[in-house]
């Protein structure tokens, strides 16, 4: 069904993303990661600098799951039976979010050792 107006678009991205959040494990986790990130965003007060390469690495690894999930929910939806190349596909899918989670955990380590060093 295609939307009619800007409006109807956010509203449909939007619960998109609540759905997901309501329904996925790995994407709760994640998000109890960023909520936990950014009070250490505020604690170790990051430059600002600091503070957009972590909300672009935060944003990559969230959207990341929100594909990999419509991804697999596409492909269980036109194969629910197991085939190997489903399983591929999904494997890929994963990979990605893999990807992007350990971009983000190397940013959080460039941003976060040197602080947490003049700390001890």
């Amino acid at each position: 069904m295609k939307n009619k107006n800007f409006i109807d678009s956010l509203k449909n991205a939007a619960k998109g993303v609540k759905n997901t959040g309501l329904t996925e494990k790995n994407f709760q986790r994640q998000l109890l990661i960023v909520a936990l990130l950014f009070i250490s965003v505020i604690v170790l007060r990051v430059t600002g600098t600091e503070l957009a390469l972590i909300i672009l690495t935060t944003g990559f690894v969230l959207s990341a799951e929100l594909f990999n999930t419509a991804i697999e929910k596409w492909v269980d939806l036109i194969r629910p039976e197991y085939h190997t190349l489903a399983g591929h596909i999904k494997d890929v899918a994963a990979g990605a979010v893999l990807l992007a989670s350990i971009t983000a955990v190397l940013v959080g380590l460039i941003v976060f050792i040197p602080r947490i060093l003049l700390l001890i």
